[in-house]
Order: C-alpha cells, then sequence, then structure tokens
C-alpha cells in the first residue's frame, strides 16, 4: 500500500486549499502585527508590550476560526468548555 501521509495521519482528513490559505493569511497578519508592536512598543518588559502581543495571538486565532469549519466564538468556547459537543 503506497501512502503520501504517514500511517499515524491515516484516519485524518486532509485540510482543502482554502483552508490553508487561511492558515498562511493567519501567520501573516499575527507577523505583520507583531512587528508593528515590535516598533512601536520598544521595551519588552512593559505591560503595555505584552498586553499588544496577547491581542494579536488572540486575533490571530479569531482569523484561524473559519479554517475549523465552525464560527470562531464558538470554536473558542470549546476550547474552554470541555466536554463540547457539536
Amino acid at each position: 500500500m503506497c501512502s503520501a501521509r504517514p500511517r499515524s495521519l491515516a484516519g485524518l482528513f486532509y485540510p482543502a486549499i482554502w483552508q490553508w490559505v487561511v492558515l498562511g493569511v493567519a501567520f501573516l497578519a499575527e507577523g505583520y502585527l507583531v512587528s508593528v508592536v515590535v516598533r512601536k512598543v520598544p521595551d519588552i518588559e512593559s505591560r503595555r508590550f505584552w498586553l499588544w502581543m496577547l491581542f494579536i495571538v488572540g486575533s490571530h486565532f479569531l482569523i484561524l476560526g473559519p479554517r475549523t469549519g465552525r464560527s470562531a466564538p464558538r470554536s473558542l468556547w470549546c476550547a474552554w468548555a470541555t466536554p463540547c459537543s457539536g
């Protein structure tokens, strides 16, 4: 049996092209926003710097929401409220 995927990933689905595009957009947005914050807030020890970084990470996950096939708020809720049915 010839397969391009490792046996450990055999039962998992392969993402669609649009899902890869959403992932790329999320990475590019996060990278751009991090570079802006590093330029605008050079003191990496400050509270302001880390609050902006946390905001950027949160926005990154909101962009990734559609990639999972669910709405972002539901996906975030499911991450906190276990077990999540649906």
